[in-house]
């Protein structure tokens, strides 16, 4: 984890769950991997020790339609490109409490160099 200025990240392996209504999304949530937050999980293996393991695409056809179907179901405001246009991202409480404790064992560590 970083935790300099302007380059702050979170710690931990991490998985994007999206929310959607009525097909559209709604927000995404961050959440550690191992979570079992609602929506769907959006970070999936692609390869493992240099071997194909998705079965999902395997053509530029298959690519070209999965990548339409996720701009339809992106939020009109999204879609027209607004400067003023929002998309809710929240972490889960698990992702909160170990960047909480990162961030103190960080500083516990700093401490007690001086």
């Amino acid at each position: 984890m970083k935790l300099s200025s302007g380059k702050h990240t979170l710690p931990g392996r991490k998985q994007v769950f999206r929310h959607m209504e009525h097909g559209r999304c709604v927000g995404d949530q961050i959440g550690l991997r191992d979570e079992a937050l609602k929506g769907r999980r959006l970070l999936v293996p692609m390869m493992v020790n240099g071997q194909l393991v998705s079965a999902g695409i395997t053509n530029l056809t298959d690519a070209r339609a999965r990548c339409a179907a996720w701009i339809t179901s992106l939020p009109p405001a999204l879609l027209a490109l607004s400067p003023a246009a929002q998309y809710p991202v929240t972490q889960s409480a698990a992702l909160e409490n170990l960047q909480a404790q990162v961030r103190a064992d960080v500083e516990s560590a700093n401490g007690h160099r001086s």
